[in-house]
């Protein structure tokens, strides 16, 4: 199964859907960005969804986010191993 849209989660308030777009755009071509808006208030809900035309686009994205995870793991044992050494 090819996927084309990724979820983004934790949008700031001042993020709007061209910078979005803008960011995501070093990942592939981009088809669509839409952010989630509470249907009542029309506010932002912090979350939304990137479209892109290829999966390929998708697979780098998911590989830079989770060198990010691993390094931040990496990271917090690092510096809880250091506290204990201490």
């Amino acid at each position: 199964m090819a996927v084309k849209k990724i979820f983004v989660g934790g949008v700031k308030d001042g993020i709007e859907e061209n910078d979005l777009q803008e960011y995501f755009q070093q990942y592939g071509n981009v088809v669509s960005v839409d952010l989630v808006t509470d249907r009542e208030t029309g506010r932002k809900r912090g979350f939304g969804f990137v479209s892109f035309d290829d999966c390929d686009a998708v697979d780098k994205v998911v590989r830079k986010c989770f060198a990010w995870v691993q390094l931040y793991a990496e990271l917090s044992i690092f510096h809880k191993f250091t506290e204990m050494n201490e």
